[in-house]
């Protein structure tokens, strides 16, 4: 079994931080990052806790939508300036 040590309170998500194996294995076996995306590399960890769900479904349908819109608008004008 790995002895790992408690994790650091102040803990900065969604950016690399510094920290040991030991220190990133507690962090990510903790309860509140269950969902969140844990990354170590070379004594360098990030936890991203950034939820992607419905809200970011719905912001790609806008922008999808916006870009459709736009294009249409667009493709009138042409179709007009042609004919």
């Amino acid at each position: 079994m790995v002895n790992v040590s408690p994790a650091p309170r102040n803990l900065v998500t969604d950016t690399w931080v510094t920290a040991t194996w030991e220190e990133f294995l507690a962090i990510a076996n903790q309860p509140q990052f269950e969902n969140a995306r844990c990354y170590y590399d070379a004594g360098w960890i990030r936890i991203e806790t950034m939820p992607i769900g419905s809200g970011h479904g719905q912001d790609n349908s806008i922008l999808a939508a916006v870009v459709s819109l736009h294009t249409r608008r667009r493709s009138r004008r042409q179709d007009s300036t042609v004919r």
